[in-house]
């Protein structure tokens, strides 16, 4: 199921270990879990790719049971940023742990950067699906005067998630400005789009959006985008869900939580 079923096949070839006809994947659970665990490291495959294994067959099987059970596709492109995102967060949150009974003594410590807040920022998301006809895009931003602003928008399909993640981007950026807000941190769970902005990669599909992204860029003052795990980045998530769920087209930006949103508001902690 989550080496030889066609979108799972997917994962695995995007995945950063290659994949080795008759080897890995194949048709024996068995021999691929052994690949894995043993032979991939004896191959020279690195560390850091080994280490989101457990978590892509985990959200292979939740791909699986959304199709099962909700009738949802789940793109491959999707399992394995989520995979990442995981695998990150976890990684962090136990150098975190290790560092804090390090450092366990009775002066003051130093905030880790890891949980400093910097404010203004601009936490953004987008949801994509092939079942929809929309795609959903929300932003949660912290201004300096400890106000917060909810966005949510839902625009016609994007032809990718990235595009989607690109235009959530984009249309965030615009709010912002139009605000007067010309210093701004972004952060996007999105891992390939913090990739494609900085190593400035060639992308022709994306030529359109990286020209609007140093548009609206060339209007800041000071600007930085970066990379947060999928767990810090809940409530954009959220919102960008709710709004693609709604199937129609429309924009929302307010400092209040729209009624569509409250339940989920809750759920999260956002109220």
């Amino acid at each position: 199921m989550v080496f030889e079923c066609p979108e799972a096949r997917q994962v695995w070839e995007q995945y950063d270990i290659p994949t080795i006809p008759g080897i890995f994947a194949c048709n024996s659970l068995f021999s691929n879990l052994d690949y894995l665990m043993w032979r991939a490291k004896e191959s020279g495959v690195q560390e850091e790719a080994l280490r989101k294994y457990p978590w892509m067959i985990w959200f292979l099987c939740k791909a699986r049971n959304e199709k099962v059970f909700d009738n949802t596709n789940i793109a491959a492109f999707d399992t394995l940023q989520h995979a990442t995102a995981e695998s990150t967060a976890w990684k962090n949150a136990q150098t975190s742990s290790i560092t804090r009974d390090e450092n366990n003594t009775s002066s003051p410590e130093a905030p880790n950067d890891e949980t400093v807040v910097c404010l203004p920022r601009c936490q953004v998301d987008a949801s994509w699906g092939t079942d929809s006809d929309y795609s959903g895009g929300g932003f949660v931003m912290d201004k300096e005067d400890g106000t917060r602003v909810y966005g949510a928008t839902a625009s016609n399909h994007a032809l990718s998630p990235l595009h989607a993640e690109f235009s959530a981007m984009i249309w965030a950026m615009k709010f912002v400005l139009n605000l007067g807000i010309t210093s701004m941190r972004f952060e996007t769970d999105c891992m390939q789009l913090v990739k494609l902005i900085e190593e400035e990669e060639v992308w022709p599909s994306m030529a359109s959006e990286l020209d609007d992204y140093q548009f609206l860029r060339s209007y800041f003052d000071s600007i930085f985008l970066s990379f947060v795990p999928r767990l810090s980045n809940v409530h954009a998530d959220c919102i960008s869900k709710a709004a693609r769920a709604r199937g129609f087209l429309f924009t929302y930006v307010n400092s209040l939580i729209p009624n569509w949103l409250a339940h989920e508001a809750c759920l999260l902690g956002m109220v």
